[in-house]
């Protein structure tokens, strides 16, 4: 059992467009892109999204926790109450 499909979302438009297109990436985030492309393989659908930093909120909670913490971290349904250190 696994994902057969996923919606990535990310604030870095770049990123994302360049994810979008099927165009060869020649820029500093070329590794980058190549492995994310790479993996589409392991997914029947796959898309990429612009969702900007308010959007995703949760992420750079998780990140800010992360720096931080060594311990355990437990995500909440909401979202907007984000994450709690355990």
């Amino acid at each position: 059992m696994g994902f057969r499909g996923i919606q990535v979302e990310g604030d870095s438009l770049t990123v994302i467009k360049k994810l979008q297109s099927r165009i060869a990436d020649k820029s500093i985030l070329h590794s980058i892109i190549s492995d994310i492309n790479n993996k589409r393989g392991c997914f029947d659908a796959i898309t990429f999204s612009y969702v900007g930093r308010r959007g995703n909120e949760a992420a750079h909670a998780l990140a800010r926790i992360g720096l931080h913490n060594t311990g355990s971290v437990k995500c909440r349904r909401q979202w907007r109450k984000l994450c709690v250190e355990t």
